[in-house]
């Protein structure tokens, strides 16, 4: 009916109708697979697949009306589905290495080339081996309904049936051609010549002729499908013609990849690729086109489109269920340990450590030590399981609560030198042991406790008068919580002691009178008071520029004689006078 062709790095030639691919021909071919995928009409689903018998690997697959067979590496050959053929005892004797199931029938080759038949139509002479193959050896067959066709090592084809399709005899023309590939679809049959030919028999056999395959390249397969035909050439790309109006043209995707088999049901077509992925497309009436989900990922080593709308698949095993967890104290020297299993035992077992999901150099066993680089991110594990011809599979453990820091060993104080006045400047140096050699500092100044500057030195200004100033060092290093160390806190900021320059406008004045007092080197905006023989008689502040001018007056009740004209600022040290001899 359909079936898959192989073309690996050898030009492994398999069956496209019937049979499965001949792995005897050349040791190029792909590994056998571990188990059977099967996904049709959601209205019939596929019958399930059994079981199979330990220790043997999948070497071929194909599948009848809602049933299967599949092919084992000891050339056994397992079926399931209410509608299976039995197996005669006389079959389970011999060791095949080439299968291809039709709708109610099998068809098997043996290890010396003899092709052995069962099932409804072989019961009813149908599908019997004709007798003309009796001392031929078969390296390939494919069957339909009731047709079947069968190529030779010496690449004679033979085909047989009931001809209700008209499929049973093929034209003559082939009896001096020959053939590298033959299928067996649905009322149509299809041999590929040496020459590069395609040849078509049989009712729904494609009106068009095959057109050339791509420059460069030739066909090393052709599949039979209903008004339409798929080949696959030896560069790996995959070519339809015939009436395709249901199956639709090939995906770019797929002759974007280098295809290695290709399968073709009613109105739906699969490809593999070299590097095990799976294309499928075509029309929805008999299955879907997609592939499951539960496929993307895995390898696939063959594949095969069955009646009914079957699609077939052998892949490499796969581990279920699998696990991966981390037990221990997420705390720096403390070590985790990863606990990881699968179903079925994996061979090895690789682990990765990450730190907030990217992996940690150099963390690839089973246990892993915290470190002060792993404070604040949360760390978590990655198993992946090896096992021949199983799909690595990898699991990611939950992560860790996130590493808290340690407080920051040894010991640490701040010292201040300079002098607390304004104009001057304080140092602040630290004096420590016992700290992480990566250990940075960084600096600030408080002002009774508002921030004030930062750097380890500190300009004493105006704004800092009265205040206490503080340095404050902020010690860092990864892994460690960050240690604050204050220094001891200046004695309050002071201006500088100073004399001012004090001049007036009168050396004499009676009492009652009035002059004009000046002063230069006052802070600016400092408060200042002018007393006059100690009574104050003006206040006010000084200048920007640290001056002040205005006109004060003699009280009447100083006494006469030479009298002080005293200024002085915000502090008892800063101060300035002038003589005035007052007059009656």
């Amino acid at each position: 009916m359909r079936r898959i062709a192989v073309a690996a790095v050898g030009l492994v030639l398999v069956s496209a109708g019937g049979g499965g691919p001949a792995w005897a021909v050349t040791p190029d071919h792909p590994k056998p697979g571990r188990t059977i995928e099967v996904w049709a009409e959601s209205t019939t689903p596929p019958a399930v697949v059994p079981t199979l018998p330990a220790g043997t690997d999948v070497v071929d697959v194909d599948g009848g009306i809602n049933w299967g067979l599949a092919l084992l590496s000891d050339g056994t050959v397992v079926e399931w589905g209410d509608r299976a053929p039995a197996e005669p005892d006389s079959a389970k004797a011999e060791t095949f290495t080439h299968v291809a199931a039709g709708t109610d029938d099998v068809m098997a080759v043996t290890d010396t080339g003899k092709l052995v038949s069962w099932g409804m139509h072989t019961q009813v002479g149908d599908l019997d081996v004709p007798p003309a193959l009796a001392d031929a050896t078969v390296t390939e067959v494919d069957l339909s309904m009731d047709a079947a066709v069968a190529l030779t090592s010496t690449g004679k084809v033979y085909s047989w049936g009931s001809d209700y399709e008209h499929q049973a005899e093929a034209p003559a023309s082939l009896s001096d051609q020959t053939a590298v590939s033959v299928s067996a679809g649905y009322e149509h049959s299809a041999v590929l010549t040496s020459a590069g030919a395609v040849v078509d028999w049989g009712d729904l056999a494609p009106t068009t002729e095959a057109p050339a395959p791509p420059q460069g390249s030739s066909y090393v397969k052709v599949v039979a499908a209903p008004r339409w035909n798929l080949a696959l050439t030896d560069t790996g790309k995959v070519v339809q013609w015939g009436d395709t109006s249901r199956v639709g043209s090939v995906p770019d995707a797929v002759n974007a990849h280098r295809v290695v088999a290709v399968s073709a049901g009613l109105d739906q077509a699969m490809a593999l690729t070299d590097d095990g992925k799976v294309f499928s497309w075509g029309d929805d009436t008999y299955a879907s086109p997609a592939v499951p989900e539960d496929l993307q990922g895995r390898t696939v080593r063959a594949i095969a489109s069955g009646y009914s709308g079957q699609q077939l698949v052998v892949t490499d095993g796969y581990f279920d269920p699998a696990t991966t967890t981390v037990s221990g104290t997420a705390a720096v020297g403390e070590t985790l340990t990863a606990t990881a299993s699968a179903t079925p035992t994996p061979t090895t077992t690789d682990y990765q450590w990450l730190r907030d999901g990217a992996a940690i150099a150099d963390a690839t066993s089973s246990t892993y030590d915290l470190t002060h680089a792993d404070v604040g991110h949360a760390i978590s594990v990655r198993a992946t399981f090896h096992r021949d011809r199983y799909d690595d599979r990898s699991v990611t453990s939950a992560p860790t609560g996130t590493v808290p820091t340690e407080p920051m060993p040894g010991s640490s104080d701040v010292l201040t030198d300079g002098r607390n006045v304004v104009g001057s400047t304080l140092t602040a140096t630290l004096q420590q042991s016992g700290v992480p050699a990566d250990c940075t500092v960084s600096w600030a100044w408080s002002r009774d406790g508002v921030a004030a500057g930062t750097g380890p030195q500190h300009a004493v200004s105006l704004a800092d008068r009265t205040h206490r100033l503080t340095a404050v060092a902020t010690l860092s290093s990864p892994g460690y919580t960050d240690r604050v160390v204050a220094g001891v806190a200046s004695w309050r900021v002071t201006l500088p002691a100073t004399r001012f320059v004090v001049r007036a406008d009168h050396l004499a004045l009676r009492r009652g009178r009035s002059l004009v007092v000046s002063t230069k080197g006052l802070a600016a905006r400092e408060h200042y008071v002018v007393r006059v023989a100690g009574r104050a008689v003006a206040t006010g502040t000084a200048s920007r520029q640290g001056a002040f001018q205005r006109r004060v007056t003699v009280p009447r009740s100083t006494p006469a004689g030479v009298r002080r004209v005293l200024v002085t600022g915000w502090q008892a040290d800063r101060w300035g006078v002038r003589t005035l001899r007052v007059r009656r």
